[in-house]
């Protein structure tokens, strides 16, 4: 089943109508026809599952068969990510949307080299949040991250209190389990995070500074192995860790 997105708004009206780059998806690329069945995404957990009731090349008209919600993540996720280059990011991105991060906020640190000029950056956060659309229609995503950044390293600090625990790989420094640190977590607050914050460095890790100002804050350093990883299998494999202790709980 071919799998759309409308935002919350456009999808309150009856009949749901696919336009613009979706329709034009639908029509030109997919040629839906009439009768075929599609399942539209709003972002926010709606799943709409619907039929073709008809097609032109500006705009797709569905009806709805049966509305679903999904019930929301366990947990909170928001991946600090210090911008790595191009292709890695948008990798990276992916990957985060499939497992689950609510938030992706790409961060500047003191190793990492910006990607665009600041007269640029609104134009490439669109393209993000479009990427992370395209990433949720493929996997089945039912809630859409939020794609932000690219945020200096003191502008991502002030973000810190959104989040009930944080975690970060850093090589630097003691470190221990995903699975240690939020049963720590549970041990003292009888229950699991409702939201955490993951840190994870660009390539030659965060600076001594940085680090500094991690463990200030009060991070809880985590270990992904004995081996040095990219930074997007870093990501990836701190996600999938915290992922699998909440949804397990």
């Amino acid at each position: 089943m071919h799998r759309f997105y409308l935002p919350p708004e456009a999808c309150a009206a009856r009949p749901l109508q696919l336009t613009g780059d979706e329709a034009h998806h639908a029509a030109r690329v997919l040629r839906l026809r009439r009768g075929e069945e599609v399942q539209i995404l709003d972002g926010q957990g709606n799943q709409f599952y619907c039929t073709v009731s008809s097609v032109t090349p500006h705009a797709v008209e569905l009806h709805l068969q049966r509305h679903e919600t999904a019930p929301p993540p366990p947990a909170q996720i928001t991946l600090f990510q210090a911008l790595p280059k191009h292709k890695t990011w948008d990798t990276l991105l992916a990957k985060a949307v499939e497992l689950g991060a609510s938030r992706v906020i790409a961060v500047l640190t003191e190793h990492t080299v910006p990607h665009a000029t600041a007269d640029r950056q609104e134009r490439q956060r669109a393209r993000w949040q479009q990427a992370a659309i395209e990433a949720c229609k493929q996997c089945g995503q039912p809630w859409l991250p939020r794609v932000l950044g690219p945020l200096p390293w003191t502008d991502a600090l002030t973000l810190w209190p959104q989040c009930e625990i944080h975690l970060a790989g850093l090589l630097t420094h003691r470190t221990a389990r995903v699975r240690d640190h939020l049963a720590a977590f549970r041990q003292t607050h009888g229950r699991w995070p409702a939201s955490v914050g993951l840190w994870i460095g660009p390539e030659g890790d965060f600076s001594p500074a940085e680090v500094a100002a991690l463990l200030e804050r009060g991070v809880c350093p985590i270990t992904l192995g004995p081996l040095v990883l990219r930074v997007d299998t870093a990501a990836i494999a701190a996600l999938a860790l915290v992922q699998d202790e909440l949804l397990g709980r």
